[in-house]
């Protein structure tokens, strides 16, 4: 699915995917419902963790992301050339009240 794809394109894709099966709706994005390190989400985009460390860096630097201690918010509507994933109806995040459990790594791989 993300054949094709450079770095930076492969995390912005991991990034909305992540929001739209762990996120959790808050007023300037889509917080992250899980914890992942950067040696996690390089793993999951096929990059280096010093790559994907620099990407992220960059993507905070353009609002795309905010960072909440070790938590992310995926501000979704600040990119105009990201990979576009749909974003369905607020009926697929969840509200910032409901509780949420860490998944494995490969459950979220899956």
């Amino acid at each position: 699915m993300t054949l094709g794809l450079n770095i930076r394109e492969r995390l912005e894709f991991t990034l909305r995917q992540l929001s739209l099966n762990f996120g959790v709706l808050d007023s300037r994005g889509v917080l992250l419902g899980i914890l992942l390190s950067q040696a996690e989400l390089a793993e999951l985009v096929g990059a280096s963790r010093p790559r994907v460390t620099e990407h992220l860096a960059e993507l905070e630097r353009e609002h795309f992301i905010i960072r909440q201690g070790r938590q992310l918010i995926v501000c979704l509507n600040n990119t105009e050339n990201a990979p576009r994933v749909k974003v369905g109806a607020s009926s697929y995040f969840r509200k910032e009240s409901q509780q949420y459990g860490r998944p494995s790594l490969a459950a979220i791989a899956s």
